[in-house]
């Protein structure tokens, strides 16, 4: 069956992000500057992961080891790390000379992360440090305290901060998905961490909602929903679930996006004829039409530094990818390959742009570089769409019926680690913003 671009239901989501009293210290000992590491894929740095040390009484064995395994589901899918979980697990300290780096030189671990951690009266504290085992250098330290049940958010923190203090880049793991879920039977919007955790309903109004679409700041989002009847633009604020509607009922109105400053709207309307390329502030005043052509013009994604604007047109027969002026000036197609590009999104980084595309009755995701130039191809297997790049531009998350039904699933950017993080019960257009 062939894709419509521009479908019969499209209703923007807007998820929402909870707010943990989640509290960091920084040690006065870790190094003032990252220490810059590569790592290709058959040369990788073995990262060892300690059992965290645990006061008498102060945690259970099962706290433990769901930090272990998410310190380890992070850093293994981070990409430059062989990691490796330490099988011992007898008492000592984690500060410079409570433990010896010798056994762990000669066994050529480059990275040591050891923990500890208490519990009283609900709260958490817990210390993690990262050591750089040939140097015996402390690469950073924080010290947590949160509620006892944000354990999840704490671990994937100091996550972040160990890819921060090895590549001088902050790690995306602390974020949030948002997502439209069918488990009910309609389209809802769902979020939920990462790695497929901690799923939150954000709406349960039996309408169809779809197309997620976060600010920058993660305070508020975007989302289009028929739950008044047409398909219009809403938007909420994610803190004190204040919400206003933007579009007025006129017409269709599809995947919105927020500009990089936060102040603008990109979203494709078809309130004066057939659908165009619009811009419109969050207040829902200064609508300003970018297109004006008579094929259907959609799916817009803003560049990093706001000037450009991506979108998917027929204008030229079937679906291809275009770039515009951020003002609606010189467009012209970007994709000369494939007969049927959808979905564009265009990395933080700004170096790439990824896509789907129909490819042998089914659709893939590809990525090429903002000129259209070296195209690579991603996935293979089952229908694969909307891909969307993790706040730092290193990884993609997607959805895909590989398995069956659509589910959710992340890959580094350049392909690997294609891992399923969702139930598989017909999850879709996942948006992975900061927390």
């Amino acid at each position: 069956m062939k894709k419509k671009i521009f479908p019969s239901g499209m209703i923007a989501l807007i998820a929402t992000m909870l707010l943990f009293g989640l509290t960091a210290d920084a040690d006065s000992a870790a190094a003032e500057e990252p220490l810059i590491v590569t790592a290709s894929a058959a040369q990788k740095l073995k990262l060892v992961i300690a059992q965290p040390q645990l006061p008498a009484g102060a945690a259970t064995p099962d706290q433990a080891a769901q930090l272990v395994e998410l310190l380890r589901f992070d850093l293994d899918f981070a990409g430059p790390f062989a990691v490796e979980i330490e099988k011992r697990s007898e008492q000592r300290g984690i500060k410079p000379g409570e433990f010896d780096f010798a056994p762990l030189k000669a066994a050529g671990a480059k990275y040591l992360l050891l923990s500890s951690y208490g519990v009283t009266n609900a709260q958490l504290t817990l210390e993690c440090r990262l050591y750089h085992v040939e140097s015996k250098q402390l690469l950073t330290s924080k010290r947590y305290t949160a509620r006892n049940d944000d354990l999840r958010i704490v671990g994937h923190t100091f996550s972040d901060e160990i890819l921060n203090a090895v590549t001088g880049k902050p790690g995306p793991f602390a974020g949030r998905v948002l997502f439209v879920s069918r488990k009910s039977g309609n389209k809802e919007l769902a979020v939920m961490d990462y790695d497929g955790h901690k799923v939150h309903a954000l709406t349960a109004n039996g309408s169809i909602n779809i197309n997620p679409a976060l600010s920058p700041s993660g305070k508020e989002a975007v989302y289009i929903s028929y739950k008044n009847g047409a398909p219009d633009l809403y938007r909420k604020a994610l803190v004190s679930g204040a919400e206003s509607r933007l579009t007025n009922g006129k017409g269709s109105s599809i995947s919105p996006a927020y500009s990089p400053d936060g102040k603008k709207i990109a979203v494709s309307l078809s309130s004066e004829g057939n659908a165009e390329i619009y811009t419109i502030g969050t207040d829902g005043k200064g609508l300003k039409r970018l297109t004006r052509n008579p094929a259907i013009d959609i799916s817009p994604s803003w560049s990093p530094d706001g000037t450009k604007l991506l979108f998917v047109s027929d204008r030229l027969g079937n679906p291809q990818l275009f770039v515009m002026d951020a003002d609606g000036a010189n467009a012209h197609r970007l994709t000369t390959t494939g007969n049927y590009n959808v979905s564009p999104q265009w990395s933080p980084t700004g170096d790439r742009i990824a896509f789907a595309r129909s490819h042998d009755g089914e659709f893939q995701i590809f990525t090429i570089t903002p000129d259209g130039g070296n195209e690579v191809r991603l996935t293979s297997q089952g229908r694969n769409d909307h891909p969307h790049w993790s706040p730092d531009g290193r990884f993609i998350i997607f959805d895909s019926n590989r398995q069956g039904k659509d589910a959710i699933f992340i890959m580094r950017g350049d392909g690997s680690q294609q891992t399923r993080i969702s139930e598989g019960k017909g999850e879709t257009e996942p948006s992975w913003s900061v927390r």
